[in-house]
């Protein structure tokens, strides 16, 4: 967009006794803490063309397709295409007074974000024709989805959690960087839910810069910074053209990363 801009504690218990180091031979690390965080780069696989039409707010992959919600006033639209692919299919434009955000398919219907306007666009998830549209309070910037709920960042450092039927909100996730102090994350801004072993992580980009990190959607806790900085940004020099989009490929295990405007889609793995 243009330019817009807890703790949870790790305890550790320890059996070390004064008389004998030796006893301090393990550390007891309580349930659901990491008291790590990885630091990864990513790993470029294939390189994709898009389109330096598109002002990427949010990408997700949707049945074999992209699901692309872009942004910009009288730019903004929504559309599916195919990875690779420039067709904008199913294709649907914001009002001129709605400046599109993020997107995600939970069920059989599709929620896109608006920016500023505090609206939510509940679309059939086929056709991405509206259904209704819901109101929330504050920005909304980047949006997610689980099996049975959403999230949704608002350029803060909390997650809000969603109902997927009614777009009420349930709770917030603040979210919290343990290998900084435990200093709160702010700019959490394009997101990707991603269920794996059993685990519910959420990939969010920080806003302005290249720096994506992974959060345990359950403490907050980022567990990986993930430093991005290494792919290239082929788009025209503008302040406003930087990374922000997150999708994940399930079945292969990879990641498609691309940008703002960005002529090029990545497919790419951490490590």
């Amino acid at each position: 967009m243009i330019f817009r801009r807890t703790p949870t504690k790790i305890i550790v218990l320890s059996a070390c006794t004064a008389l004998s180091l030796s006893a301090c031979s393990f550390l007891t690390v309580l349930p659901g803490v990491s008291p790590t965080v990885e630091k990864l780069q990513p790993v470029v696989e294939k390189r994709y063309p898009a389109s330096e039409f598109w002002f990427t707010q949010g990408i997700e992959v949707v049945d074999n397709q992209l699901l692309i919600s872009t942004g910009q006033y009288n730019e903004s639209r929504i559309f599916y295409t195919q990875l690779g692919g420039l067709e904008e299919k199913h294709r649907h434009w914001l009002e001129p007074q709605y400046f599109g955000e993020g997107a995600t398919k939970i069920g059989d219907v599709v929620w896109q974000l608006t920016w500023k306007s505090g609206v939510a666009f509940k679309r059939d998830a086929a056709t991405l024709t509206e259904i209704e549209k819901v109101s929330y309070p504050g920005q909304g910037w980047g949006l997610c989805s689980f099996a049975n709920e959403l999230i949704m960042s608002d350029g803060t450092n909390e997650l809000r959690v969603l109902d997927p039927d009614t777009f009420v909100e349930k709770r917030r996730i603040i979210v919290t960087d343990q290998s900084a102090t435990a200093t709160t994350v702010d700019k959490l801004n394009e997101l990707e839910c991603v269920e794996k072993d059993g685990r519910r992580q959420v990939y969010a980009n920080i806003f302005l810069t290249t720096d994506i990190i992974r959060i345990d959607a359950n403490s907050g806790e980022v567990t990986a910074v993930i430093d991005a900085s290494s792919l290239e940004n082929n788009a025209a020099a503008d302040a406003n053209n930087v990374l922000n989009g997150i999708a994940y490929l399930p079945e292969e295990d990879r990641f498609l990363i691309t940008g703002k405007r960005w002529p090029d889609m990545y497919k790419v793995r951490f490590e």
